[in-house]
C-alpha cells in the first residue's frame, strides 16, 4: 500500500490525503530544529527523518509539506539523495483537494 509521508504532525486534518495512501508522520510538532550549534536534538531529528524515509518508495509514495519549513527542507534534502523523483501532494485552497505533483530530479529544467 502506498504511503503519504507528512513532514510534521500538526493539527491539520489530513484525512483527504488518505485516498493517496496511509498517512505516516515523519516528525511531531515537538521535533522542530534547535538553534544551538552541536544540538543533540538536531542529530536525533536527522536520525528520525532518515529512519522514517528509509521506507519511502519513489514510485508509490507521496510527501505532504506541513509544519516547520526547516524540517520540510531536511526531509527533501534526505529524499534528494535517495530518489530520482519525488511525488508530493499540494493542497489547493481553491478546490479543497490535494493535487499530486512530481518533481524529476534527474533532468535539468529550462526556465
Amino acid at each position: 500500500m502506498a504511503k503519504v509521508f507528512v513532514t510534521m504532525e500538526t493539527s491539520v486534518n489530513f484525512l483527504p490525503a488518505e485516498r493517496y495512501g496511509e498517512i505516516t508522520f515523519i516528525t511531531s510538532i515537538a521535533d522542530d530544529m534547535n538553534n544551538t550549534r552541536g544540538s543533540l536534538h538536531n542529530k536525533d531529528l536527522m536520525r528520525k527523518i532518515r529512519m522514517t524515509l528509509h521506507k519511502f518508495d519513489q514510485d508509490k509514495d507521496f510527501v505532504i509539506i506541513a509544519g516547520s519549513p526547516y524540517v520540510s527542507a531536511l526531509v527533501f534534502m534526505v529524499l534528494g539523495k535517495k530518489c530520482d523523483r519525488i511525488r508530493f501532494l499540494r493542497w489547493s485552497n481553491q478546490d479543497f483537494v490535494y493535487i499530486p505533483v512530481t518533481i524529476d530530479l534527474t533532468r535539468e529544467e529550462r526556465v
